[in-house]
């Protein structure tokens, strides 16, 4: 399909930042990073280049490149959610507070209450576990969407994400919140067996096996692969 719009011609922006969407969530940040910024500095004005590279500096572990980038966003729905991720990764709760505390998400709207457990957790990790089973038991019982417990569960880096029972394939209504699986310090969920059965089941492992390993992925035989 990308091969057929880049036959058409004069879009390069656009192509370029919808191809970059798509690799980010099969898990390829670092090689992203330099044909994205050279596309941003030809066409500064293009939101979708910069949010995409805003996007791949997070995940590479550059948040402070990535917040000056989305501070210049205008029209990126989801700007306020992305600066609250960058602001976890540089260690900033409280700024994250701020920009948690109802904010869009690709999966619905973050409830104040959670926004602020969510922080609470992160800055004292003696009340990770209960702040878990809180958000858990909250979709359990209906107050709290599905989809949202689970992005919110990611922000933890929590296997129990798994424990909600969501099918990848079909139970998402925005494609790109799969990328949010590869949050930096998500490093115990990616290792939860559940993962590679997440993977597989969207697909991304023959995708890699035959394209070349994401970042944080490896193969550890022919059938096998890990996950940091």
């Amino acid at each position: 399909m990308f091969d057929r719009v880049r036959s058409i011609g004069d879009s390069r922006s656009d192509i370029m930042s919808w191809e970059a969407t798509l690799h980010i969530r099969l898990g390829y940040f670092e090689e992203l990073i330099q044909p994205l910024s050279s596309e941003y500095k030809r066409d500064p004005f293009n939101e979708h280049i910069a949010w995409v590279l805003a996007d791949a500096l997070i995940y590479s572990g550059r948040p402070a490149e990535a917040i000056v980038i989305l501070e210049g966003l205008s029209h990126f729905t989801y700007r306020d959610y992305y600066l609250a991720l960058a602001s976890i990764y540089s260690g900033d709760y409280e700024t994250a507070r701020d920009f948690l505390r109802g904010v869009r998400m690709r999966s619905g709207t973050m409830p104040a209450e959670y926004a602020d457990l969510l922080i609470d957790a992160l800055e004292d990790p003696d009340r990770k576990d209960d702040v878990i089973r809180m958000i858990v038991s909250a979709v359990d019982a209906g107050e709290l969407d599905k989809l949202v417990g689970f992005e919110s569960l990611l922000i933890l880096g929590s296997p129990s994400a798994f424990d909600l029972g969501i099918n990848p394939v079909t139970d998402f209504n925005k494609m790109q919140t799969h990328a949010q699986i590869w949050i930096n310090w998500a490093v115990s969920f990616r290792q939860d067996p559940r993962f590679k059965e997440w993977v597989t089941a969207l697909g991304y492992e023959d995708f890699w096996r035959k394209y070349g390993w994401p970042d944080r992925c490896r193969p550890t035989g022919l059938t096998d692969f890990e996950c940091i």
